[in-house]
């Protein structure tokens, strides 16, 4: 049993590429926008990687935050492995990565209230995934910001 952060970090690395990703190391890093030598390196115990690592991880690959950081085969880890935001059609920009890292001040309870809320609200929407406003300019309002 994993005893370290470095060794969970590393377990839960090698169970989200195992099961979300088919064990595809080189998918997984351009998911992640990492080089595929980093994450090889991440589950071989060559590379360590730490917590601002790990939520930068998480936050691209769009896994849930935190995720990392919990082994996959304690009671807890089978509660957290749940499908990444990807599986969605979600990003995470780095606002809502920011806005991520305050969830653990919330309360059990309510983080999964919250979270039932949020799943329940994705799988109603036409698209499954976010809405963007129109990407046309209102005149005399300036550029805005989702229109690239």
């Amino acid at each position: 049993m994993p005893h370290s952060a470095q060794d969970i970090r590393r377990k839960a690395l090698m169970h989200v590429v195992k099961t979300e990703y088919g064990g595809n190391v080189s998918a997984f890093a351009r998911r992640a926008d990492k080089p595929q030598s980093q994450i090889a390196d991440m589950l071989a115990g060559r590379k360590r990687f730490g917590e601002k690592v790990a939520r930068q991880i998480e936050g691209r690959a769009g896994l849930e935050q935190g995720v990392l950081d919990i082994d996959p085969d304690s009671p807890r880890g089978a509660h957290a492995a749940r499908q990444p935001l990807a599986a969605y059609g979600l990003r995470i920009t780095p606002a809502e990565a920011a806005l991520g890292r305050q969830w653990g001040k919330l309360a059990e309870p309510l983080r999964t209230l919250i979270e039932q809320l949020v799943m329940t609200l994705i799988a109603s929407q036409p698209s499954g995934g976010r809405s963007q406003p129109s990407a046309r300019k209102a005149k005399g309002n300036g550029p805005q910001p989702w229109a690239t």
